[in-house]
């Protein structure tokens, strides 16, 4: 007998993504960077892969085209992972992203047709500007593992 369904579970992809958790320093506080897309939810820069392009490649790129902004230092090798499922249409796309903590320099300059706003928040008014859960969720992560580097 074949399984009733709401949705075509043959219809479902699995699509990785890179992105920087971009923090930088003014006086003894650190700012992290968060973005807004052009559909109005604010989330850290990230990205899909181009062919033979390594995940901290992929981050780095793409932090770049859409903030201007380059990488300092990688804090860490160890990615952050976030995952989440949405649908376009009938297909149900499983989105697993890992993303790279970092210190950022540069000036700010968006990339037309991706993000439509920026803003550099302190650590406790970043989670709040985050529109999804699973955000959120990444945020806490992140602050759960550096808090000791971000408090000296």
């Amino acid at each position: 007998m074949r399984p009733l369904c709401s949705r075509n579970t043959m219809n479902n992809a699995l699509e990785r993504g890179y992105g920087v958790i971009s923090l930088k320093q003014e006086g003894e506080n650190w700012l992290v960077l968060v973005v807004q897309r052009v559909e109005g939810f604010w989330e850290f820069p990230k990205g899909h892969a181009l062919p033979k392009e390594s995940p901290h490649e992929t981050a780095e790129r793409e932090l770049n085209e859409e903030t201007g902004l380059l990488i300092t230092e990688f804090l860490d090798i160890m990615p952050l992972n976030m995952q989440y499922t949405y649908y376009v249409g009938d297909k149900k796309i499983e989105k697993q992203v890992d993303y790279y903590i970092a210190k950022v320099h540069g000036d700010m300059k968006l990339q037309e047709g991706e993000t439509i706003d920026y803003c550099w928040l302190s650590l406790g008014q970043a989670r709040e500007r985050l529109s999804f859960e699973s955000s959120k969720n990444l945020f806490d992560l992140f602050l759960e593992r550096y808090n000791r580097f971000l408090k000296n």
